[in-house]
């Protein structure tokens, strides 16, 4: 199959590393072209990973709506001519939107990878025009999909599991280990991780108040702040507490996760998040508000915890039972996340799970 894989950049989300990592693997049986609407730029690891044998269409789009943009993918669809447009992220469907009518031999799909409230108005308002009906929509959990099928039961949903490859050291983990063993100072310490965008829906503040000067713990917080005043950043530097770390951004996250003892997550919302299976697959306790598909994912004391709210005290409570867990305890949590991850969440089976959409329209 000649299937066009294309998202709006290729920054270091985990949208982004979906998308180059299901490229490659696709590229050992398919014909494989990745488009960015945007150019590659040297901060981006991604790219980087992608096998060099894909053809990487680099466009040039700027800030706001250009129809003339709509005339370069009209060109690149007649030119490639592919049998699937494997669409990601919203922005990048609403350009595509355009486009559907004029390809009526084109299978298209589009990855929701956010939960239903993040996008219900911008459903509402596509579903309007019947070609909307054409695409064949991908939630990353059952939940997702329940909530997108009961508002909008004539179209099409399906669920695919997001899948990464297991994260492996990096040349630099025994370094990142020294580094990670001297901010913990001691053997009761336990090392919490943040690995995401500083952005609004991340819930930087909550993370923060939960975290700053509580005993028995050291937060480490990695990623660039995406708002252009910097406010998230602001928010890290305004508050100083002597447990919290700021690292910055990193290529290498996966010797990060794999020295730490859990991973962190406060957001207000999310689909599947990429941080959550990479910490999976080495075993890494993950503590979650209950948003997105993290729901299904965590089960209380087997794999990590599941705040009740997305609040403070809630929260608290979660960490807390954490840090009181004996080794034995954890060690089974471990084991448990890595059975979870290669049973439902690798990169082949959420592959194989796409190939049965994209020729059979369904699971």
């Amino acid at each position: 199959m000649r299937i066009l894989q294309t998202i709006s950049q290729l920054g270091n989300g985990g949208a982004e590393k979906l998308v180059v990592e299901l490229s490659n693997q696709l590229n050992r049986e398919d014909d494989i072209t990745l488009l960015s609407f945007r150019k590659v730029q040297d901060w981006m690891f991604f790219p980087k990973r992608l096998d060099k044998d894909i053809d990487l269409i680099e466009l040039d789009k700027q800030r706001g709506f250009n129809p003339i943009f709509i005339y370069k993918l009209y060109k690149i669809l007649k030119n490639k001519k592919p049998d699937i447009v494997h669409i990601h992220l919203i922005s990048t469907l609403q350009y595509f939107m355009f486009l559907i009518p004029y390809f009526k031999n084109i299978n298209f799909i589009y990855t929701i990878h956010n939960e239903f409230n993040s996008y219900e108005n911008t459903f509402k308002r596509l579903s309007r025009f019947w070609f909307f009906k054409r695409i064949k929509f991908v939630c990353l959990a059952e939940n997702i999909e329940s909530e997108y099928k009961n508002a909008f039961p004539e179209l099409n949903f399906y669920t695919v599991y997001n899948g990464i490859s297991k994260l492996k050291d990096s040349l630099y983990f025994h370094k990142v280990k020294e580094e990670v063993e001297k901010i913990r100072e001691n053997q009761y310490n336990k090392i919490f991780i943040f690995i995401g965008r500083l952005a609004e829906e991340k819930n930087i503040p909550l993370l923060l108040d939960i975290f700053s000067n509580l005993e028995n713990s050291k937060l480490l917080i990695i990623g660039k702040d995406t708002s252009e005043e910097l406010k998230f950043l602001s928010y890290i530097n305004d508050n100083p507490a002597s447990n919290i770390f700021y690292l910055g951004a990193k290529e290498n996250i996966g010797d990060y996760i794999k020295s730490s003892d859990a991973l962190v997550i406060t957001s207000l919302h999310e689909g599947l998040p990429i941080v959550a299976l990479e910490a999976l697959s080495l075993g890494v306790p993950i503590l979650s508000t209950p948003v997105g598909s993290l729901r299904d994912l965590i089960k209380n004391w087997e794999n990590g915890f599941l705040s009740k709210e997305i609040d403070k005290e809630s929260y608290l409570k979660v960490v807390k039972l954490f840090l009181y867990l004996n080794k034995e305890e954890i060690n089974k949590i471990k084991k448990k996340n890595i059975e979870l991850f290669n049973k439902k969440y690798s990169i082949e089976i959420c592959t194989k799970n796409y190939k049965k959409i994209y020729i059979n329209g369904g699971l």
